[in-house]
């Protein structure tokens, strides 16, 4: 029996087989991306905000917001992909909204407070920014309401005890599949708006924060189209040659261009993005002489942790653990060649992720009960089987088999390009491959199904007496040896293969592995601490809570507690270890171009 009757009306992790589903979204991605070029609301959103450069400037500065702790430092916490499933989200708004949290690891720097045993109590951030994807499946008003806005509502009521910590989001593709409008109509107001307690003044789609002791935070918005919109370009362009020499950046994006081949949108956005930073030398000399330094680069969409470090100090944080369903790791290179910001290719090395690879891997091993984790989908392919094996037996000819098979080549291929833009050949192979291991399942289940029914499949009988012979109990077998099949090649695509790494996690729809990065600004350095929940309470385990300033939510975890503890060891980064951005490149390189914008008219 549930104890928490209010908790029943929100919604559980998105079951990303569902047919319906599944149609609904392919039609929202065709829209988006047949309109987005032409209907860009970024630039819509700035044609309306007509603000000079001095109030761009006055709006960033939040040094008297995120002032310093009792320890000396700023501290701010990031979290990404979130607003999936109540239960994953809230466990993560749950542990963000307390005072302080308490977390197994080494003693904190600069003398802060220290617990029993080597832990450490991390107080809450003034400044959260959400890193994109701030929900699923799509965008939309009452989507944010109640897979967003509602769990941190309850995690940390409008009200609470003390002052209202500040929110800023960076938009991603799943925001974006409404055209942005939700998100803007929510977030960005000539007024702060809240979620629960925390409160954001967010103006555009796109943002640049002042912190204090020349620390800067960088959200950009790359859409649909993964680039950056001239008036983007403008914006910052302006905020970079105001920023003192010496100022240190954390640099936000809504995908983690690294991943991909430096060609591809997500990361020459990201690259242009430190151009424009390393740019930025109006009045200030030449290149080289201000030391812009981006230490830090944050990412969502893929909804894992994995730290890569870089030869010039620059640490890349993929952190989508906000609530989302798991993507594992076992894809994951030791090694990224990527040209950041110089012509000569650097190497980034993976230096931990979470979960483990070796665990990513047994987790795949889920798919083989596809069929009973995704009925819906399961069912439409017991209903292609049964449709396909009547029809074949039915007629008794080979080009029917042929045209069967035909058929799910067709559909396999479609979908293996798709989801696989990058590998489109080994796609195609093993669509080929699943295709024509697909018909012959389905022409031995109509067989076995026809015998049963009293019409052999050698034997005389009418055309339709074996149609409709096949169709019932070829439906029910189909489902399971449909779904089997289809998740084994799921399995074998992502564990084997390097394909079908989205998919084969997103039909498991695993809300544990959840994680949010706190993060320390004191002097000239950065202390990551990535803090993990390997399990989050199941939905009727959330008890009912008094607030009180030290615990302020509406609901607790059971008394087993959702334990916490640090993924890896604190991360500290201190800048003046970090390449210059406006050191490590050649004049000719700060004005190429990128697909979908120019260059900022005042570069040299």
């Amino acid at each position: 029996m549930r104890r928490n009757p209010e908790l029943t009306q929100f919604p559980g992790m998105t079951s990303w087989f569902d047919p319906g589903l599944l149609a609904r979204l392919l039609l929202r991605v065709i829209v988006s991306e047949t309109f987005e070029r032409y209907a860009d609301r970024r630039l819509l959103i700035a044609a309306l905000d007509q603000a000079s450069p001095d109030t761009h400037l006055a709006r960033a500065d939040l040094s008297q917001v995120v002032t310093p702790g009792a320890d000396g430092a700023r501290w701010i916490d990031y979290v990404s992909d979130l607003g999936d499933g109540f239960d994953a989200t809230y466990a993560v708004a749950y542990h963000l909204a307390q005072p302080s949290l308490t977390v197994d690891g080494p003693a904190l720097p600069g003398g802060s407070a220290t617990l029993p045993g080597g832990s450490a109590a991390l107080p809450r951030g003034r400044l959260l920014v959400m890193g994109g994807d701030q929900v699923y499946p799509s965008s939309g008003m009452e989507e944010y309401r109640t897979r967003l806005i509602a769990p941190y509502e309850l995690a940390f009521p409008d009200g609470s005890p003390g002052p209202n910590p500040l929110l800023y989001l960076v938009p991603g593709n799943h925001d974006w599949y409404d055209g942005l409008v939700s998100f803007m109509a929510r977030f960005c107001r000539a007024k702060p708006t809240e979620v629960g307690h925390w409160r954001t003044p967010q103006r555009r789609s796109y943002f640049a924060l002042h912190l204090g002791d020349d620390w800067w935070v960088w959200g950009i918005d790359i859409a649909l189209s993964e680039n950056m919109d001239q008036p983007q370009a403008d914006y910052f362009v302006g905020i970079a040659q105001a920023m003192r020499p010496g100022a240190k950046i954390i640099l936000c994006t809504a995908k983690p261009g690294w991943y991909e081949d430096e060609k591809e949108g997500a990361f020459r956005s990201l690259h242009y993005a430190a151009r424009i930073i390393a740019n930025a030398t109006e009045g200030e000399g030449p290149p080289g002489s201000r030391n812009l330094r981006i230490v830090l680069v944050l990412s969502g969409d893929t909804h894992h942790y994995a730290r890569y470090a870089s030869s010039f100090s620059t640490q890349f944080i993929t952190s989508g653990g906000g609530g989302a369903f798991l993507h594992g790791t076992q894809a994951l290179r030791d090694e990224i060649p990527v040209a950041w910001l110089r012509p000569d290719a650097d190497r980034l090395a993976l230096e931990a992720c979470h979960p483990p690879k070796a665990e990513s891997r047994r987790l795949l091993r889920g798919n083989l009960g596809f069929a009973f984790r995704n009925p819906g989908f399961s069912a439409l392919l017991g209903a292609v089987y049964a449709l396909l094996g009547a029809w074949a037996f039915a007629r008794m000819r080979l080009d029917t088999a042929l045209l069967s098979w035909l058929v799910l080549a067709a559909g396999f291929t479609a979908y293996g390009r798709r989801q696989e833009p990058v590998r489109k050949g080994r796609a195609t192979l093993f669509a080929l491959a699943q295709a024509s291991l697909h018909a012959g399942a389905i022409l031995a289940t109509a067989a076995l199904c026809l015998t049963i029914a009293g019409y052999p499949p050698g034997g005389a009988g009418a055309g339709w007496g074996r149609f409709f012979g096949v169709l019932p109990p070829g439906f029910l077998v189909g489902w399971l040896i449909g779904g089997t099949l289809f998740g084994a090649g799921l399995w074998l695509g992502a564990r084997h293969l390097d394909l079908n790494h989205e998919d084969a996690f997103s039909a498991l729809r695993l809300d544990g592995y959840r994680h949010f990065l706190r993060l320390r600004l004191a002097g000239d350095t950065v202390t990551v601490y990535p803090i993990g929940l390997d399990r989050v309470p199941a939905r009727g385990d959330w008890r009912p809570n008094t607030p009180t300033p030290d615990h302020p939510s509406r609901y607790a975890p059971p008394d087993a507690g959702c334990p916490m503890r640090l993924v890896e060891p604190p991360v500290t980064v201190r800048a003046a270890t970090v390449t210059a951005a406006d050191a490590a490149v050649d004049k000719a390189s700060l004005t190429a171009d990128v697909p979908g914008t120019r260059p900022p008219t005042d570069a040299p």
